[in-house]
């Protein structure tokens, strides 16, 4: 499978997830971020259930009609405080697919190979 992508545009703390990624993963009408503590693995998950921790995916997002941009200045901040990203610089990051069990797979990110666009 081609490698999937997420960019970080920090000047609007905005979180871009790209068509290719949620395809991916599956078309999820549901998704969550989960990072870890060092801030070097960021993963896309589809995620069942509506909560403070998950993000909608429109049916128009598949369609074509709309982008999936999620604003998040709370992560954005984080992302620029432990990797020394340039607060109004946008990044986009190449990742992978992974299968965490039969049918249900992830998008998993290395941070620090962020390249400023």
């Amino acid at each position: 499978m081609s490698e999937v992508k997420i960019s970080f545009y920090l000047k609007e703390y905005r979180i871009h997830v790209h068509m290719d990624t949620l395809r991916a993963i599956g078309s999820p009408k549901r998704i969550s971020f989960l990072i870890h503590e060092d801030y070097e693995g960021f993963a896309v998950i589809p995620y069942a259930k509506r909560d403070f921790k998950s993000h909608s995916v429109p049916d128009e997002v598949y369609s074509g009609s709309m982008s999936l941009e999620i604003n998040s200045f709370r992560l954005c901040r984080s992302l620029i405080s432990r990797l020394n990203w340039k607060a109004g610089s946008s990044y986009r990051v190449s990742g992978s697919i992974n299968s965490i069990k039969p049918g249900e797979k992830i998008a998993v990110f290395n941070l620090k190979n962020a390249v400023q666009i």
